[in-house]
């Protein structure tokens, strides 16, 4: 996280946000014609950024200038944007492109030349129009537009349209706690906290909302005089455009408005109302209803059994003791094995699982035979280096369009722990999906299921399953099915973790790590596992060092 000072106000920036701002500026050149050469500076910064395993307030413009597709010219351009947090290149651009074509440029599966010669040919300026016109077939004029490119557009826009203005809870996460900390350090004699949604943990967030006992009016200044990300016009104050709302209350009925603006409303329309509880647990007692903690107020099936469910009841970050599905340089991954292992020990972990690409992931550089031996000679070195911590041999192997696994399975069989993944071929219905999987399930060298819908929140819509079919399998073959930590998947979705407590399955909380800082994911993993009521005793990576390899060694082929 990057945080500059322009005079009073902090700018607050990740190296992922500062890495997809590169990005846009690369695609809306692209769009306005500009050559491959200018681009690809802001392209090679995008990619290089992202990747990047530490953050960039840790470095000096002399140290930034030195990062690979970096330099003088775009170390300068990363000071500009965290300092003013914009650029003026990019703001020059955008004065001359249309907010909708600017919307398009953002999503997947639509490059900017044949965005532009959409724009030209047809006049369409936002998402809405060109879904009309595929509904029309007017695309098929279009050079380099059939109807199968066509057709093919009419979900991915439909999908972009309903996901505006939504966000990933990770991208407003430490923005919202910075604007309670600013508001406790401001107003330390008042009540503040974080309401709403994001109490309880939704992954996808429509709004943001803080609680206050102090002015709202006065709030809301002070947070436009400290913050860049936050925001006035006439249709209110937003904080990187998510709508924010500042709630004002009096102490005295402080924990009552906390529990009744935690939402859902459907849920706390239920609840007997109260004046001055001087708790949220007493609130719950005066409406003769087991106390739940706030993330899983959104969870019906826990609900319904009206139980008691604290914080000590379910899964927690500090209950995680290892770290399962990680890439490393052998792949696409941007550390070693060796950092990645180090990595871990620094955070207090016990055990490690590298999980690199298989063959057939050839653009994430994924292992051929030879390599794959190879890398396991170096696990064999560092695991003698290392002492009270174990790195294991695993592979995430491509889950191939027939079921299959990657690899022979004289190659399979040499694996402490296999994660199966989907990679490619994602286009799949509800049944070709779940005989794919099925297939896969079925197969004794897969331990673990990763990320078991391919979804990519707010970018790609999961591929539909028969659950039950999936569930009942996983349970058949003790597959263990994997919960993706990584923000952007969360995947399986919190919704199905009771069908699979149900059966006795178990969720391993994975980063799916490609770097040090990927590792810090777990937290996102943990959030949306307890939304869906995942116990300690049945997370896999909540085994200590003796009791995972105890499992390990359970595994059959």
């Amino acid at each position: 996280m990057v945080i500059f000072k322009n005079e009073s106000k902090p700018c607050i920036l990740s190296n992922r946000e500062i890495a997809k701002t590169f990005q846009f500026l690369a695609k809306i050149m692209d769009f306005h014609g500009e050559s491959a050469f200018k681009t690809k500076a802001y392209t090679n910064a995008y990619l290089n950024i992202r990747k990047l395993p530490n953050d960039l307030d840790t470095m000096s413009l002399a140290e930034i200038a030195t990062l690979p597709g970096i330099g003088k010219a775009i170390s300068e351009k990363i000071i500009e944007l965290c300092e003013k947090g914009s650029l003026e290149i990019l703001e020059n651009y955008k004065s001359n492109t249309p907010g909708g074509i600017q919307n398009l440029l953002t999503m997947k599966g639509l490059g900017a030349k044949k965005l532009r010669l959409i724009h030209d040919n047809l006049g369409i300026t936002t998402p809405g129009e060109l879904l009309y016109a595929c509904r029309e077939n007017r695309l098929l004029s279009l050079k380099g537009f059939g109807q199968k490119s066509q057709d093919s557009l009419i979900p991915q826009l439909e999908y972009f349209i309903e996901s505006q203005g939504r966000y990933h809870y990770a991208t407003l996460d430490r923005l919202v706690q910075a604007i309670v900390d600013i508001l406790w350090d401001k107003y330390p004699n008042e009540g503040h906290a974080i309401t709403g949604a994001m109490r309880r943990k939704c992954i996808i967030i429509d709004e943001v909302e803080i609680l206050t006992s102090a002015s709202a009016d006065e709030v809301i200044n002070h947070l436009l005089l400290e913050m860049d990300q936050v925001e006035q016009n006439e249709t209110g104050v937003s904080l990187m455009g998510c709508p924010l709302h500042i709630i004002e209350t009096d102490a005295e009925n402080y924990c009552t408005e906390l529990f009744y603006s935690t939402g859902p409303s459907d849920y706390v329309a239920d609840f007997d109302e109260l004046i001055a509880a001087e708790s949220e647990e007493a609130i719950y007692e005066a409406s003769n209803r087991a106390y739940i903690v706030p993330e899983v107020r959104d969870n019906l099936e826990i609900i319904r059994q009206n139980i008691e469910i604290g914080d000590g009841d379910l899964i927690q970050h500090e209950d995680l003791k290892g770290v399962l599905h990680n890439h490393s340089t052998w792949s696409d991954g941007v550390n070693s094995i060796r950092e990645m292992a180090q990595a871990c020990i620094d955070r207090g972990y016990q055990y490690l699982l590298m999980t690199d690409h298989s063959q057939t992931a050839f653009y994430a550089n994924g292992l051929d035979t030879d390599r794959v031996l190879a890398q396991m000679e170096e696990i064999d070195q560092l695991n003698e280096e290392f002492q009270d911590f174990r790195i294991y041999k695993g592979i995430e192997s491509d889950i191939l369009s027939n079921g299959a696994l990657d690899y022979e399975d004289d190659i399979l069989a040499l694996f402490d722990v296999i994660v199966a993944s989907v990679h490619s071929n994602l286009k799949m219905d509800v049944d070709k999906a779940t005989r794919r999987l099925l297939t896969a399930i079925e197969n004794p060298y897969t331990h673990i299921l990763g990320h078991p819908t391919g979804r990519l929140l707010l970018s790609r819509e999961a591929y539909p399953l028969h659950w039950d079919q999936i569930l009942d399998a996983c349970k058949a073959n003790d597959v263990v099915i994997e919960l993706n930590a990584n923000p952007h998947r969360l995947d399986i979705d919190w919704s199905h973790i009771q069908g699979a407590l149900d059966r006795g399955i178990q969720i391993a909380i994975n980063p799916d790590a490609h770097s040090t800082a990927g590792i810090d994911h777990m937290r996102y993993g943990v959030f949306a596992a307890r939304k869906g009521g995942l116990t300690t005793d049945m997370c896999l990576n909540a085994l200590d060092a003796t009791g995972f390899n105890k499992w390990v060694k359970t595994l059959k082929y």
